[in-house]
Parts: C-alpha cells; structure tokens; sequence
C-alpha cells in the first residue's frame, strides 16, 4: 500500500509539472475585422450653426465595434474634413467607446476650413456648405499602428446663418 502511495504521488507531482509547461508560447495576432467600422446612427438632413450655442453638442457619431480576433484595445478615432477625400482631416476626438459627440464649435470651425461664413457683405464666401466625417479603428493605443479599419465618408450639410 505503501509502495502504491509513493507511486501514485510520483505520478501526481510529474504531471503538475508538465501540465505547466506551455503557457507562454500562445501567441495572438491581430487580424483585420471583416466587417470593418461603420457608422449605425443617420445625422441630420442640415445643421443650422450659431456661434451663441457653440458649446451645444451639435452630433453625437455611433458607429459598430472593432473585433480584431486578439485580445488587443481597439481605439477610434473621429477625423472630420473639409474635402471629401480626407486629402486634409482634422482629428475631431478619440476614445475607446464606439460613439463620440462633436459640439457646434468643432463643426463650425471645419465649416470656417470650407470657407464658409455669416457675413452677408461677402457674396464670395456661401454660408451652406458640406463637411465630412469618418472613423479610424486601429489596435492598441499608438496611432502609428498598421492594424486599422477606416468607415466609409458621411457628408453633413451645415448651414451659417447670416448675422
């Protein structure tokens, strides 16, 4: 009995060891999302914008999360332009959270970007004109990261209401 107790706590302490034996070669590698981010809330046919609300959440963005299949931070990124190829972009916000609200005074300085204006005297500055948004999801927290999934271009139409 003695003898098949020994063997028996042998048996035990050689398979505790070897059971352990692996845990550091899993490895996790971050794949694109086949779904992409994409935008899930509409925006509004015009924004009128006035500087006496600027501080006013003009829009809050909502767009689907990011799986990229590893256990990774997914950040989003909110670029606004003024030309619709994004040849020139401001970045608006970002965040971990799959929405963010952009306030009157960020969308009327992109509306400033587009040379729009209140100003009736100049009849060569319109005061209607269309901004642009999108969203950048990328893996981890540098932005420099190579990971990263872009949404297809909104176009917002703003309005500068003459003074």
């Amino acid at each position: 009995m003695k003898k098949l107790s020994i063997f028996l706590l042998t048996m035990i302490t050689l398979i505790g060891f070897s059971s352990c034996e692996h845990d550091d070669d899993v490895v996790f590698t971050a794949q694109p999302d086949p779904e992409g981010v994409v935008f899930t809330s509409p925006v509004a046919a015009n924004y009128t914008l006035s500087s006496a609300a600027s501080n006013n959440l003009a829009e809050r963005f909502v767009w689907n999360g990011v799986d990229f299949e590893a256990p990774t931070t997914v950040t989003y990124e909110l670029q606004g332009s003024t030309e619709q190829d994004f040849s020139d972009f401001n970045v608006i916000g970002t965040t971990s959270e799959t929405n963010l609200g952009v306030t009157v005074a960020e969308m009327m300085s992109l509306a400033t970007d587009a040379g729009l204006d209140n100003d009736p005297a100049t009849e060569d500055m319109p005061n209607t004109g269309t901004i642009y948004f999108r969203v950048r999801a990328y893996a981890g927290n540098g932005s420099g990261n190579s990971l990263e999934e872009i949404s297809e271009i909104i176009s917002v139409n703003v309005t500068l209401p003459e003074d």
